[in-house]
């Protein structure tokens, strides 16, 4: 059931709706600060003064800046992961066309310098909340990104902490080339940066699905000792 602050209307929004809409005001004044100058220069008092609203209004969503960063970050991600969803959705169904059309979207993400700083170099090491935060971030790419893949190699599904394990060391690669590129100031072509990350991807699940699937065989035609 509303509560009564849920209900009570003004200017044509309820009390709920007004919160969300501040809160959605600092986020983005959150980008742009610490995207642009780091997120020691986030303080209370300039995203307040780059949101025009005062601090009672940002204390309402948030407890600090470091939520703000937390907010800022998983925003970002959001973003990235339905950008990812979306150009996935329409690839072709081959595995090189499933894989492109996510590293494209990875990186038209972080054409934003803004994002690719917050992404990659703001979130570290701040404080353990934001890095338990990045690691779980990250796991959640990786698993998206073994989902692109899955279909074409099955094997996965038999061996869930080798993938866990896998996605994660794929995701890192991928995530360090990108970093590179970005925070380089984008200097060399993005499909260069494709190219390369696909060869990776490509040759280490297919060689990934050629040991799974050799491995029964090979266990079978070992002879007992004694």
């Amino acid at each position: 059931m509303p509560t009564r602050n849920a209900r009570r209307v003004y200017a044509g929004q309820t009390h709920d709706a007004r919160v969300s809409e501040r809160r959605r005001a600092f986020v983005e004044a959150g980008l742009g600060i610490i995207g642009a100058q780091g997120y020691r220069a986030a303080t209370v008092r300039a995203v307040c003064a780059e949101a025009g609203l005062t601090d009672r209004y940002f204390y309402e969503s948030f407890e600090g800046t470091e939520a703000l960063l937390r907010a800022v970050y998983s925003e970002i991600s959001a973003r990235l992961h339905a950008a990812i969803d979306k150009a996935v959705g329409k690839a072709p169904s081959s595995l090189e066309a499933q894989l492109d059309a996510a590293l494209v979207a990875f990186l038209d993400t972080i054409r934003d310098p803004r994002a690719a700083r917050i992404l990659f170099a703001e979130v570290l090491g701040v404080s353990s909340a934001v890095t338990a935060l990045y690691l779980k971030t990250t796991a959640e790419f990786a698993e998206q990104l073994l989902d692109a893949v899955k279909l074409h190699v099955p094997e996965f599904e038999k061996h869930p902490e080798d993938r866990r394990v896998l996605g994660l060391a794929l995701i890192g690669a991928m995530t360090f080339a990108a970093s590179a590129w970005a925070l380089s100031g984008y200097t060399r072509p993005a499909t260069h940066v494709v190219r390369n990350c696909r060869r990776i991807l490509i040759g280490t699940v297919r060689q990934f699905a050629e040991e799974a699937s050799a491995a029964p065989g090979r266990n079978a035609t070992k002879k007992p000792r004694g």
